[in-house]
């Protein structure tokens, strides 16, 4: 998977998430993923994220990892994007986004996103 094309719809995942710009983000999720959950849906879940962790106000990207990921559509690479996020509860570092993109045909799609604690917790509601 070209590393630019990942690293562009990462960013523009944290950055619809910091604007709860949620029109913006449901297009750049997978189309499994948006199978399995509606636009209303993603609403109560960023919805969640805010009661857990609070407002998100910035994401600064952290680090990316590859891997594999296994779905419905098969086995694909996946690129993971880590960006720390200041919210309205915490500074930069106490909450990490993780945004994993995968590439289908040449076009690339955020299969998923999570919101934990540096230490691995997840909000409610993605478990």
């Amino acid at each position: 998977m070209p590393p630019e094309p990942a690293k562009e719809l990462a960013s523009r995942v944290a950055t619809d998430i910091v604007a709860g710009d949620v029109d913006d983000l449901y297009p750049l999720l997978h189309p499994v993923s948006q199978q399995s959950m509606t636009q209303q849906q993603l609403i109560e879940l960023l919805d969640k994220i805010e009661d857990f962790a609070g407002r998100p106000l910035e994401a600064t990207g952290k680090s990316r990892g590859t891997g594999t990921m296994t779905g419905t559509w098969g086995t694909r690479p996946v690129v993971k994007f880590w960006f720390d996020l200041r919210t309205t509860k915490a500074e930069p570092g106490e909450y990490v986004l993780q945004v994993d993109v995968v590439a289908d045909d040449g076009e690339v799609s955020c299969s998923q996103f999570s919101v934990r604690t540096r230490l691995g917790e997840l909000a409610p509601g993605e478990k």
